[in-house]
C-alpha cells in the first residue's frame, strides 16, 4: 500500500473505512487496537469509529516498557504508525 507522510510519525493511504496499520519496533510487540487484542506487529485492523473519534493503541514486549498511543479516526483513511519501544 502506497502511504504519504502525515505528520507525528503517521503515513496515510485512501481506503474504505478505517483501519490501522501498526509496526513495531522491535517487532513482534503485540498490539491492541482500541482494548481489543489484534495480535504480534506487524497488525493491520478495521477499526469501527466517527468523527474525530479517538483511537487507543496499545504495544508491549516482554522486557521493554508498553506504549500506548492515541490516533483520531479519519473518514475512508489507513493510517499507518511505527511504534518504537524502549527498554
Amino acid at each position: 500500500i502506497k502511504t504519504q507522510p502525515a505528520g507525528h510519525g503517521e503515513e496515510t493511504s485512501p481506503f474504505n473505512g478505517f483501519a490501522v496499520s501498526i509496526d513495531t519496533d522491535p517487532p513482534g510487540a503485540v498490539v491492541s487496537v482500541g482494548g481489543v487484542v489484534r495480535g504480534e506487529a506487524p497488525v493491520l485492523s478495521n477499526v469501527g469509529c466517527r468523527g474525530s473519534d479517538k483511537v487507543e493503541i496499545r504495544a508491549a514486549k516482554e522486557g521493554f516498557r508498553p506504549v500506548r498511543r492515541e490516533l483520531s479516526c479519519r473518514p475512508d483513511t489507513l493510517v499507518k504508525v511505527t511504534i518504537h519501544l524502549e527498554r
